[in-house]
């Protein structure tokens, strides 16, 4: 029998705070470090935590961890073999007293957390799992089809009945853009109590920019986690002769990204990890910043636009919803030399002027972390003061 997960010391405040894993910094990170700003004094619970991963300032937050931090091999292991073994952790999981409302953030399994009697589980859903629902990037990631099929006939249609019914269990559904909406409506049947953008630094982005005129470079940027999904691969085969390319991040595909380029001179790999001081003049200076998959949000558009830098990125997910076609962006239907030449042409024939800087700048300001944590508050408030009433 695994023991249950316990806090050393009663937490005196009524949120609770959940996350999925600390294996990487990521845009789900963002978010659980706007909530931790939110629910200053809230405990924070994750399945794992590699501390080297955490940014500030969650990089001083103590974390209660399951008992997969135990395990061997963690890092190894832990989305492949463990990953089987993370609704149990959460659902060890034990909580203050005091906790009147446990607010998870997932794309896993946080939804399988039992809150204490009384209280409420509001739920930030990234997106249902992927693996579950054979949404891409799973699809591409596990592209061996026998290896699928024995996931689905073994493993995948138990899984997925529990990730639903525990999705019926969550007192509330709060869906990170319209994009994951859909996907609530369609695979849990449940409509979200709201749907809150992720945070995004857009102010403290543009207040580390130079005040001086920036002088724009004639490259155009791609940057990101190197991975398979992320379709750097792809943006490098189809990229066109006569624009100049800069791809900047680490991650397991940097050495099939190095190969690809070998011998293309108008293509630069910045194989190194770019820091939040670097990164809005990196975007800044850009002709136009390339983003070539379909995310659920984006939270790297926002920054690219909020810092004057037109967007590239598809017509579907979080793209059409933060680019404004032929105005902050270029929208395309596939990843084509045929669509991508007509976008890189209306990037360098954009005049950037500061004006046009601090139009893309307002714009973009909505998404500033002040006001989601002000929104989180809200919804967390409303949702408390709403259940108590029943009570």
């Amino acid at each position: 029998m695994v023991a249950p997960a316990v806090i050393s010391q009663e937490s005196p405040s009524p949120v609770s705070l959940v996350h999925d894993f600390f294996v990487a910094w990521g845009g789900a990170e963002v978010v659980v470090d706007a909530f931790s700003q939110a629910f200053p004094d809230a405990p924070l619970y994750a399945s794992v935590d590699f501390p080297e991963t955490r940014h500030a300032p969650l990089d001083s937050k103590q974390i209660h961890t399951s008992f997969l931090q135990k395990f061997p091999f963690l890092k190894t292991y832990l989305l492949e073999i463990y990953k089987f073994l993370l609704p149990l952790a959460f659902s060890s999981f034990t909580f203050s007293k005091h906790t009147k409302v446990v607010l998870s953030d997932t794309s896993s399994f946080a939804k399988h957390i039992i809150p204490p009697p009384g209280a409420i589980h509001l739920s930030y859903i990234h997106t249902p799992p992927r693996f579950l629902w054979n949404m891409p990037p799973s699809k591409k990631v596990r592209s061996n089809l026998f290896l699928r099929f024995m996931w689905n006939l073994l493993f995948g249609s138990s899984f997925k009945v529990a990730d639903y019914l525990h999705a019926q269990r969550v007192h509330g559904l709060i869906a990170n853009s319209e994009e994951v909406a859909q996907r609530i409506r369609k695979f849990y049947r449940r409509e979200p109590i709201a749907i809150l953008n992720p945070p995004v630094y857009v102010k403290k982005l543009n207040a580390m920019l130079p005040t001086q005129k920036i002088e724009i470079s004639d490259y155009f940027l791609a940057f990101g986690r190197i991975e398979l999904y992320k379709n750097f691969d792809k943006l490098v085969k189809i990229w066109p002769p006569g624009f100049t390319l800069k791809i900047a991040g680490t991650g397991s595909q940097e050495n099939e990204i190095k190969a690809l380029i070998k011998n293309n001179p108008n293509i630069t790999f910045l194989n190194e990890y770019v820091s939040d001081a670097e990164k809005g003049l990196l975007f800044a200076q850009s002709r136009g910043f390339l983003y070539p998959n379909i995310e659920d949000f984006g939270i790297m558009m926002v920054e690219a636009i909020a810092v004057g830098t037109p967007v590239i990125t598809f017509a579907q997910g979080g793209g059409k919803e933060i680019v404004t076609h032929h105005k902050n962006g270029y929208l395309i239907p596939s990843l084509a030399q045929e669509h991508l030449i007509p976008a890189l042409k209306w990037c360098n024939t954009l005049e950037r002027t500061a004006k046009q800087r601090k139009e893309f700048y307002e714009a973009m300001v909505k998404y500033d972390i002040d006001s989601f944590i002000g929104k989180i508050q809200q919804v967390v408030e409303h949702q408390r003061a709403t259940h108590e009433k029943i009570l």
